[in-house]
């Protein structure tokens, strides 16, 4: 699961230990983390090592995932067509946008099936898989009720649209939330630590993007091709966030990864960090269930396992670095907390998981 900010590029609206809860009450038995240098990441970094992490337990035998399409074979011949880079460059060059490049270097039923968020990343869990020379087995659910992204709430909405709800209200959404996640977001707001609201980190993002050099935003995760120049100029002349994101994108640089780069960059995301291997297993809750699995990995797996978080400080450098900006990102996003009194840092360190 990603820790506390996601793959759009924004905080999560609630925090990462209480999301690993959640997953328990629906009945995970353990929930690991993907470190946040992967999980701030395009599709293909981000699959790359949440497959890694599996990988690694020693015990996982299956791979499940939700997408559009419900069609594991299909997906697996759209993995097989994304290995083929040359024509999706060559489409690049061109002056097509990424979406736009990617789509025309595909078959046309193929380009339809990656039109949308989940298939693209259920695509990209095969390709990873068979990159890794894995034997896990691939399942695939299909999504139900609204589709990505879309507003208004319904039986199945989309998590934008309880975002919003929740954002834009002071009554939680009940019809379209599990009676555990309400508790816990009762339980959250009650503590001082919910809702999140993204719009709060808009200043320091700016901030930042105007105070860092273009040698240093040439180093983060995905500005390529001089990309750096253009932020340094936006970031000074934009208003807002938005602002930003719409000066900046072009049609090869997409607002989703605009989105993704100046997280990046407050977070001190940088290239090496984000192609490092994934280098330890930090669990993050279990359910009591899930203890006799979680010995079982502790014996089977290639990777340091962590149940203790300050356990990180003795691994690798490799390690060290990975859980820095782990730590960097926890401690920013407690200063989005409602409450002030819960605004402390320290909490990668110090907060064990959450056994059930």
């Amino acid at each position: 699961m990603s820790g506390n900010f996601t793959q759009r590029g924004e905080p999560a609206i609630i925090c990462k230990h209480s999301r690993a809860r959640q997953a328990v009450a629906a009945g995970a038995e353990l929930v690991f983390e993907l470190p946040v240098c992967y999980a701030l990441g395009p599709a293909e970094v981000f699959a790359d090592a949440a497959t890694a992490i599996l990988e690694a337990t020693g015990t996982v035998d299956t791979l499940s995932f939700g997408s559009e399409c419900g069609d594991v074979e299909l997906l697996t011949s759209a993995a097989l067509t994304l290995g083929s880079e040359e024509a999706f460059e060559k489409g690049l060059e061109s002056g097509l946008s990424y979406p736009q490049a990617r789509s025309a270097a595909l078959p046309a039923e193929l380009a339809e099936v990656l039109s949308t968020p989940n298939n693209l990343l259920g695509a990209e869990y095969i390709r990873a898989l068979r990159s890794h020379g894995s034997d896990m087995e691939v399942f695939t659910v299909k999504r139900r009720g609204s589709g990505h992204d879309e507003p208004g709430l319904s039986g199945f909405s989309s998590a934008s649209a309880i975002r919003s709800a929740v954002l834009s209200s002071d009554t939680l959404p009940s019809e379209a939330l599990p009676e555990f996640t309400r508790l816990e977001m009762s339980a959250e707001a009650a503590a001082g630590r919910f809702p999140v609201d993204p719009d709060a980190l808009e200043p320091a993002i700016l901030a930042r993007l105007r105070t860092v050099s273009p040698s240093e935003l040439a180093e983060v995760a995905e500005v390529s091709e001089g990309l750096e120049n253009r932020i340094a100029s936006c970031a000074r002349s934009a208003c807002d966030l938005e602002g930003f994101i719409n000066a900046v994108k072009t049609r090869r640089y997409t607002r989703a990864r605009i989105g993704r780069i100046a997280m990046q960059a407050v977070l001190g995301i940088t290239k090496e960090l984000q192609h490092t291997p994934v280098p330890y297993l930090r669990l993050l809750a279990a359910s009591d269930s899930g203890r006799t699995l979680l010995n079982e990995i502790s014996q089977s797996s290639s990777l340091p396992l962590i149940t203790k978080p300050a356990a990180v400080k003795s691994l690798s450098p490799a390690a060290v670095a990975v859980a820095n900006a782990e730590a960097r990102a926890d401690d920013i996003y407690s200063l989005l907390y409602p409450s002030v009194s819960q605004r402390t840092g320290g909490s990668f360190y110090t907060v064990s998981p959450s056994i059930r």
